[in-house]
């Protein structure tokens, strides 16, 4: 019998070498799969993927409005064709696992920012996000 229990051990999000530590990961991944039906055929005769979207939210300890700065794009960056100041900028998420080994997600983008605070309480900063491509996808045709 396998056990599936574990615990990550880091969970990191990077932006051109600024390494944010997560406390909170909230990682999904939908695969969108259509039937397909030879000729003759009242059931599948197999199966097609045809997209794959990755997302969540990661929670940050405390109120992190300074990561505005490294999260989207500021005056005097060096923005890329196509994005603009206040864009968000392509993260990199890493989670290192108990046993070492690692899962990755490539240009992460913000999508939407929050705050959650509690009176004489701690603040938390949360973002929901969107990611690009993970580790294991297939390539691209």
């Amino acid at each position: 019998m396998v056990d599936y229990s574990e615990t990550a051990a880091q969970i990191i999000v990077e932006y051109e070498g600024e390494r944010l530590v997560v406390t909170d990961l909230d990682l999904q991944s939908e695969y969108d799969m259509e039937r397909n039906y030879g000729s003759g055929y009242v059931v599948p005769e197999s199966v097609s993927l045809k997209k794959i979207e990755h997302g969540g939210s990661i929670t940050l300890k405390g109120n992190k409005l300074s990561l505005n700065e490294v999260m989207f794009y500021q005056p005097g960056d060096n923005i890329p064709e196509g994005a603009q100041v206040g864009t968000p900028k392509p993260g990199v998420l890493t989670i290192t696992h108990m046993d070492g080994s690692t899962t990755s997600g490539y240009d992460l983008f913000v999508i939407t920012r929050g705050f959650q605070f509690s009176e004489g309480e701690s603040a938390e900063t949360r973002y929901e996000f969107i990611i690009m491509r993970m580790d294991g996808d297939p390539e691209p045709l």
